[in-house]
């Protein structure tokens, strides 16, 4: 991830704590977007990245939820990758969509 930072293609945070210091937090910044965009064959203009929504998760307090979120489903792609099982991708703003029309 450092490596990355470095690149310019993730954007890094330490969240605020009362206590210590958090690890450092990492999200897309727009140079990586643009690489994820391309790599998917999609126009910049139709990729869903705003930098200004980088900020609004710095100060989230769905913050511990994103994360902790976020990294039970690497750990469950990552199992299923190595099993050899398919593993279609639904975010929760696409499920919540997808519920609510039916």
């Amino acid at each position: 991830m450092l490596q990355l930072y470095r690149l310019g293609l993730v954007e890094r945070f330490r969240p605020h704590v009362p206590t210590g210091s958090a690890p450092w937090h990492y999200t897309l910044d727009e140079p990586g977007a643009r690489l994820v965009a391309a790599r998917q064959e999609i126009d910049f203009r139709d990729f869903p990245f705003k930098k200004a929504r980088i900020f609004d998760v710095v100060g989230s307090p769905r913050l511990r939820h994103r994360v902790e979120c976020n990294g039970f489903f690497a750990r469950l792609a990552f199992t299923c990758r190595r099993r050899g099982w398919d593993l279609q991708w639904t975010g929760e703003r696409r499920a919540a969509a997808e519920w609510t029309r039916a």
